[in-house]
């Protein structure tokens, strides 16, 4: 299983501001979903990947059952932007059908009065 994200900021071994004990690259990436989560950078790709690119996370169980979570591709822009807005849309027409299951509240000053 694999999904889609956004660079939000790229945390490499290299940049003289971050201060590291190994040779990896991480990058802050916002998923197709909401949260954001710091996923390691496949070593591979570290040296292209920038903000603002759009990325493929490889979230395939390992025998422990954890997902990897490696950046593995970078996504060109037309793609990634054409991929992001597709999952961005998906998420818009779930919240509207659960909106519409939702049981409906009668206001609160109708249950207040009283008729006799």
């Amino acid at each position: 299983m694999h999904h889609v994200g956004k660079v939000l900021q790229v945390l490499s071994h290299k940049n003289s501001k971050v201060t590291s004990s190994d040779n990896t690259t991480q990058a802050v990436v916002e998923m197709w979903d909401g949260p954001r989560f710091i996923f390691d950078v496949e070593q591979k790709i570290e040296n292209k990947i920038k903000e603002s690119d759009f990325v493929i996370v490889d979230y395939t169980p390992q025998k422990n059952h954890a997902p990897k979570h490696y950046i593995i591709k970078i996504l060109d822009k037309k793609i990634g932007e054409k991929t992001w807005k597709s999952f961005k849309e998906f998420i818009k027409q779930q919240e509207e059908i659960a909106r519409k299951r939702m049981p409906q509240k009668e206001p609160e000053i109708a249950s207040k009065i009283h008729y006799t």
